[in-house]
């Protein structure tokens, strides 16, 4: 039961944006506690699900690894490794949507969201009833044992995410300039810690309905720039088809401790820098207390944008924010001619005009 629950809960988390997985290969590592994943592809079409005006032209996760413990998962955490997360992306011409594709892909998500709220409900009434008719069960088949033993896997699991780079690049927003932007971080760890923020594998307290949870948070190293005068960096000609040279090339612009050329001049983020989050969730405190509690340690952190970068950070958000637009109006455009349907043309010219949150490509006017 616990490892279908765990496989179920792989592919729900990644399924949508990977390509490549295999449910065979992906079963076998599940249930062996050993999964290793190697140059997985993102999706190219999770900009057009989400109805974003960009293109990904090259998008890859190096490598996952999941260490699942299953003779003793009630003392040891599950260890996630994610190396080399890497995204290429530039704008989209309005004109290349195809309004069907995207009204079809927009109505897919928004049934599948009311698919996951339902079986959210579903499941949690399921948990609250098991809940109270297995009250003192010890076996290890009962809904109340997973229950719990899902809440001790959440609340112990670690996450390490390593050499992660975003980069857009354009050379249409602005007439004659190529920028690109940037988001890249060295490492990001999350682990359990007990109260005085050491690494730890901890249990709830069943004398008590309280409950509380540590969690620290370390990210290192996080840049963002933004290169006025830049050029391409995977080009054709270099990189044709070989994906490690591809990652390579986007790995060689993180800043990292031991690597501080990255031929990236222009960051708006001073590096080296870390940050240190240490957050305390207390379940089933009174009123008074907060259920969150969070203090961050930012050191080193200094930001500074120049004019022509201010400029050009504008241009670009308003061009992407006016092609969304654009694009959403060519999706709501009523099908049939003003003579034949004045009343949806009128609506339409409406919703236009004032820019009304009524505009939603999941009810075009028809």
């Amino acid at each position: 039961m616990a490892k279908r629950l765990l496989y179920n809960l792989l592919v729900n988390a990644i399924g949508d944006y990977v390509e490549g997985l295999t449910e065979d290969n992906l079963k076998i590592g599940v249930w062996s506690g050993d999964v290793a994943l190697k140059n997985l592809q993102i999706n190219p079409t999770i900009f057009n699900k989400l109805n974003i005006p960009l293109n990904l032209i090259f998008g890859s996760i190096a490598s996952l690894e999941l260490n699942i413990p299953w003779g003793s998962l009630e003392s040891s955490p599950i260890k996630v490794v994610v190396d080399g997360i890497y995204a290429l992306v530039t704008p989209i011409e309005v004109s290349s949507f195809d309004p069907n594709e995207v009204l079809k892909q927009s109505k897919l998500s928004k049934r599948k969201r009311l698919v996951n709220a339902g079986k959210s409900i579903e499941d949690t009434l399921k948990n609250m009833e098991y809940g109270k008719d297995t009250k003192g069960a010890s076996s290890a088949n009962t809904p109340g044992y997973i229950k719990r033993l899902t809440t001790k896997i959440i609340d112990n699991i670690e996450l390490k995410v390593l050499n992660v780079h975003i980069r857009y690049e354009d050379s249409v927003s602005i007439p004659g300039q190529f920028i690109s932007f940037g988001v890249s971080f060295e490492s990001f760890n999350i682990s359990t810690t007990d109260e005085n923020w050491k690494d730890a594998f901890v249990k709830r307290d069943t004398s008590t309905s309280q409950a509380k949870i540590n969690k620290l948070a370390m990210l290192k190293n996080i840049t963002v720039y933004w290169e006025t005068k830049a050029e391409q960096l995977l080009l054709a000609s270099q990189h044709p088809t070989d994906i490690l040279q591809k990652q390579l090339a986007m790995k060689n612009c993180i800043f990292t401790t031991e690597r501080a050329e990255t031929g990236i001049s222009e960051y708006l983020v001073k590096v080296p820098n870390a940050m240190t989050v240490k957050l305390v969730h207390m379940e089933n405190f009174p009123n008074d207390f907060p259920k969150i509690d969070v203090s961050i340690d930012f050191s080193g952190i200094e930001i500074h944008v120049d004019h022509l970068q201010y400029s050009q950070i504008i241009g670009v958000i308003t061009e992407i924010s006016a092609a969304s637009y654009e694009n959403t109006g060519k999706l709501l455009r009523p099908k049939a001619s003003p003579m034949d349907n004045a009343k949806a043309w009128w609506k339409y010219a409406y919703m236009r005009v004032t820019n009304t949150r009524e505009m939603s490509i999941s009810n075009p006017v028809i």
